[in-house]
């Protein structure tokens, strides 16, 4: 009996330790946003239907330039149109460097127009 008892204990704590190496961290010049959760990052926070009450809900609490992260994805948020226009016109060469999503890419052919079909 004792030895099941010393694994499950052992398990419970290779998993929190697991949980604690893949959780979502910030680099020290990324925005502020909520925490997240490993492997879900701040899915179960965004009403999937409509996001857009959540996500004022957390510019709200964090400003307008907020992060968040879509499963294991970081993500920056712009809020408004005044971080949107200083994002785009002041400060270009900073967002200029964003990855793509392979579903722009798919849909795109890599070549940045939509496909003909």
């Amino acid at each position: 009996m004792s030895g099941w008892l010393l694994f499950l204990g052992l398990a419970s704590a290779a998993i929190v330790l697991l949980l604690l190496l893949v959780t979502p961290q910030r680099g020290p010049n990324f925005p502020p946003g909520p925490p997240a959760l490993p492997l879900l990052g701040n899915l179960l926070q965004l009403n999937m239907k409509n996001p857009m009450p959540d996500l004022d809900k957390i510019a709200r609490c964090y400003g307008n330039v907020y992060s968040l992260f879509l499963g294991k994805r970081p993500a920056v948020m712009l809020h408004g149109l005044q971080a949107v226009r200083e994002a785009l016109m002041m400060r270009a060469t900073d967002f200029a460097g964003r990855p793509q999503g392979l579903m722009i890419n798919h849909v795109t052919d890599s070549k940045g127009e939509e496909k003909s079909k």
